[in-house]
């Protein structure tokens, strides 16, 4: 039994419950991971001093570790958008992956660290408090400093549009701005001194747009790898790498690299820009399968399938423009279906909406072939951490097999990904939520009722649409991790 050490980027289930629930479809694998005690709390960050232990005290006795950056710096991802760490502090914490490489020579290390976000809208719930007040101006701000930096606009424009902004934002720029260089600081120490010390490291772009402050560090921390020889792909993506990197892990471990093939309704859709992703939707695709270790071929038995409209996505809950009924979805459902009864390994990325999956599409896909049949399935959020989350399922299930671990990890997403992102939360949020003095942002305790309600909506939900799945796997868990309704803590059991 090989041990896999895993330092997640925080607390939440997407992060420390799902990497977790899919280790254990590899048979042969285990994975050690902190104690939910010893983890942070949203804006309260895991204390270094638990990271350290956790690392020194399991080290010598693991093969693989997939460390998250950002949790063994500033004690999660949005801890690290609040912090006052030093250079010196930085430093300090930075020599424990020397040490716990030290520790264990043999111990393969799977490091990613996030390049900081900057939200285009003013909110202060996973942000600094003034980012609630001037957020939107700073990112606007943003905008216009680094489109002057690349020769876009000229000086004088800069100027006469920064002023109002620089005036609303006052000096809580100033401390955005060192925040962010403290940041940048150890993204660039890390690659010139310890990048070394590990075996594939990621720089995934967390809410990432084609201009503004997060693209002016992405050039810097890109230039910092050239002139230091190091390769490390950078992607939009956050959520998903955990899972990402510990299917890596285990390919590597293996030493198989499958063929798969890209699928999409139209070509068409290759080129869309997904929402919060400052690149098309084919080029974030090569850069998940170079990192996971799939191999891109024009025929492959491993179909991945691509569900994305023909030009641009909205949110769910949004109405859909003309570019969803471009995609001919009855034609790509057609495919979907023949595929998985030719008993190729099917994964379906559902990134046509953006925080959530597409009802009616999985619903088509289940009247004409068993949901159980899939290698994998997800619609959550992003289109990156839904493309990272089935590609990972789809590994895994390639190279251990149909077995009941995948089949609940499926499950889940159905439950989570369909129901929940793309239904419940939604009947919720404009229903039951302030018709209790609730909302969005605030939802009361963790197993209060709002998530009863979630809870008793999830199964009539699930019991009519998708019956194949509720008959077979009952909740025995719901509840809100941080207390709102963006994200929801699940838990299966098999009847």
């Amino acid at each position: 039994m090989k041990t896999i050490l895993y330092l997640p980027l925080d607390e939440r289930p997407c992060n420390y419950e799902l990497p977790f629930a899919l280790s254990k479809c590899a048979k042969g694998y285990k994975m050690i991971r902190p104690s939910k005690s010893a983890m942070g709390d949203m804006k309260i960050p895991t204390p270094f001093e638990n990271v350290s232990s956790f690392l020194r005290e399991n080290v010598s006795d693991s093969d693989i570790a997939v460390i998250s950056l950002d949790q063994l710096l500033y004690g999660g991802i949005v801890p690290s958008r609040i912090h006052y760490l030093t250079e010196k502090d930085i430093l300090n914490r930075l020599s424990l992956i020397k040490d716990i490489k030290e520790a264990n020579p043999n111990l393969k290390i799977y490091l990613f660290a996030l390049v900081l976000r900057c939200p285009c809208y003013s909110t202060d719930e996973e942000e600094p408090l003034f980012y609630g007040r001037c957020g939107q101006e700073i990112f606007e701000y943003g905008v216009l400093k680094s489109k002057r930096d690349l020769g876009i606009i000229p000086e004088e424009e800069y100027k006469v549009k920064s002023e109002p902004l620089l005036k609303k934002c006052g000096s809580d720029l100033s401390d955005f701005e060192q925040r962010r260089n403290i940041n940048l600081f150890a993204l660039k120490q890390f690659i010139k001194n310890y990048s070394k010390y590990v075996d594939l490291f990621v720089i995934p772009q967390d809410d990432s747009e084609p201009y503004g402050y997060a693209m002016m560090d992405r050039m810097r921390v890109s230039k910092c790898l050239d002139e230091n020889g190091v390769k490390a792909l950078m992607y939009p993506g956050a959520d998903e790498v955990g899972m990402v990197l510990l299917a890596r892990a285990l390919s590597d471990d293996m030493g198989i690299k499958p063929d798969i093939e890209a699928v999409f309704p139209k070509e068409e859709c290759k080129e869309v820009y997904p929402m919060y992703e400052a690149q098309p939707v084919y080029k974030t695709m090569q850069a998940q399968l170079k990192t996971i270790g799939f191999n891109l071929v024009e025929k492959s038995k491993n179909k991945l399938f691509m569900n994305y409209p023909t030009k641009k996505t909205v949110n769910m809950g949004s109405a859909p423009n003309e570019s969803y009924a471009e995609r001919d979805l009855p034609t790509f459902v057609s495919k979907i279906v023949s595929s998985a009864k030719a008993n190729d390994n099917v994964m379906i990325c559902d990134g046509a909406y953006c925080n959530g999956g597409e009802e009616d599409f999985l619903f088509e896909i289940s009247k004409g072939v068993s949901l159980f049949k899939l290698c994998g399935y997800a619609g959550w959020n992003t289109s990156s951490n839904a493309m990272g989350t089935v590609l990972a399922q789809g590994m895994l299930a390639i190279l251990f097999g149909h077995n009941q671990e995948q089949e609940y990890f499926l499950s889940e997403r159905i439950y989570e990904d369909i129901a929940y992102c793309g239904h419940v939360r939604w009947d919720v949020w404009h229903g039951y939520a302030p018709e209790h003095g609730y909302s969005l942002e605030h939802a009361g305790s963790s197993n209060g009722i709002v998530a009863k309600e979630i809870r008793r909506q999830l199964e009539n939900y699930m019991s009519k649409r998708f019956p194949e799945v509720y008959t077979k796997y009952a909740l025995s868990r719901c509840r809100l991790p941080w207390r709102r309704l963006f994200e929801v803590d699940l838990k299966l059991r098999r009847k």
